[in-house]
């Protein structure tokens, strides 16, 4: 497993670099899975389900503030990413989860409980509802793409995420669903570096 940092990146441009390495995956170009960091300036996205009548404020407003909607080859409905949320991209072959995509998932959840877990927060999954709660919100939410067995796409962990613009959706397509972030949980702001290292160590377990 390598690790690659992409630091602050456009959304749509982290994408098309996605596609790229899962052809390489998928051709034997590459060989190895990759866990990828980035970090996305404001932009929301639309999975496979996705409905754009899950955005509740009109077209008009969200172009006035400069943010993007973008339909994506993930699953799940619609979500936000911006500052101070990590992006971690999963280029992994599928045979390291004996090819059940259920398995990656709740693999994915666990790496965001044991984070919560080391802060002294209780993470935990609600059935029906894919991503991580901590106190009754969502704190992480998870959408991904397979291809040949390939999976890309990946988790979306807020950390010191502006929350206000999970209000202009139904996040993940759910009415009843409020976001939070680990600097709220904590009442104090989180640095993304600390967060990535930890993020990383986890993943080698």
């Amino acid at each position: 497993m390598k690790f690659v940092d992409w630091g602050r990146i456009e959304y749509n441009n982290a994408w098309t670099r996605q596609e790229e390495l899962v052809r390489e995956r998928i051709e034997g170009e590459r060989k190895e899975d990759l866990v990828i960091l980035a970090e996305h300036e404001s932009v929301y996205t639309l999975g496979r389900r996705g409905n754009k009548k899950n955005i509740l404020v009109p077209d008009g407003l969200l172009k006035e503030m400069g943010i993007p909607v973008y339909e994506v080859n993930r699953g799940g409905d619609i979500t936000y990413h911006g500052p101070g949320q990590i992006l971690l991209y999963f280029i992994f072959h599928l045979a390291c989860f004996k090819y059940d995509v259920h398995d990656m998932i709740r693999w994915i959840e666990g790496l965001v409980i044991s984070m919560l877990e080391s802060s002294g927060l209780h993470g935990y999954r609600v059935p029906g509802k894919t991503g991580v709660f901590c106190n009754g919100k969502k704190i992480a939410s998870i959408g991904l793409g397979f291809r040949k067995w390939v999976s890309f796409h990946g988790l979306a962990f807020n950390i010191d995420t502006d929350l206000k613009f999970f209000s202009y959706i139904r996040p993940c397509g759910f009415k009843d669903v409020e976001m939070t972030s680990l600097s709220q949980e904590l009442g104090e702001k989180v640095g993304l570096n600390e967060v990535k290292e930890q993020c990383k160590s986890l993943c080698l377990r």
